[in-house]
């Protein structure tokens, strides 16, 4: 059976030295090497997380006064169901490109939660193309968190390795395209 804490471990020096020990501490809590981690040795489990997000943020923060180009001049410019003024049933009944599905020349891309967000940022920005590469640039971070969350619960178990993942997650050049686009809100990162 194990022992019970006889201190009331009331500094962290009595905390460190019961954690070490392995035995239960404070009021019948049991203390896990796994859960405490952070506290026995190196930074806390949130630097980790935080260094990915600030990375992400960091790597396209310098293409926001960018211009729209390729197509996003034909899937947000050109597009009549990103306009406010236009019906929101063409959002669920168009394709991506803003042509009606039933039609011959439609491309068939049925993306209708994308559209909606551009809908939004033509709302709050107008055509402004700064407003749509921060939602990319946001949604790539968000990417990057949870990238890095799963990662710790599945993969690696170690907060460290995670952190570390997604790091690499974040600077990967292969989510140039999908971070510089300001159509590409629907491209996965």
């Amino acid at each position: 059976m194990a022992q019970r804490c006889s201190s009331r471990c009331s500094t962290r020096l009595a905390f460190a030295k019961q954690f070490r020990s392995g035995i239960p501490c404070k009021n019948n809590n049991y203390l896990f090497r796994e859960q405490y981690i952070s506290v026995r040795k190196g930074y806390p489990d949130a630097v980790y997380y935080v260094a990915g997000v600030v990375a992400a943020l960091l790597c396209y923060v310098n293409s926001l006064p960018g211009e729209f180009v390729h197509d996003d001049i034909f899937a947000v410019k050109n597009n009549p169901d990103v306009r406010p003024d236009a019906p929101l049933s063409g959002v669920f009944r168009d394709d991506f490109w803003g042509r009606p599905m039933a039609s011959n020349a439609s491309h068939k891309s049925y993306r209708p939660l994308c559209v909606l967000s551009f809908r939004f940022n033509y709302v709050f920005g107008g055509l402004d193309p700064v407003g749509y590469h921060v939602t990319n640039v946001v949604l790539h971070a968000a990417a990057t968190l949870m990238f890095t969350y799963v990662c710790g619960l599945v993969v690696f178990k170690q907060v460290r390795l995670a952190g570390l993942a997604g790091l690499l997650f974040a600077v990967h050049p292969i989510h140039t395209e999908a971070d510089d686009l300001r159509n590409s809100h629907c491209l996965p990162t």
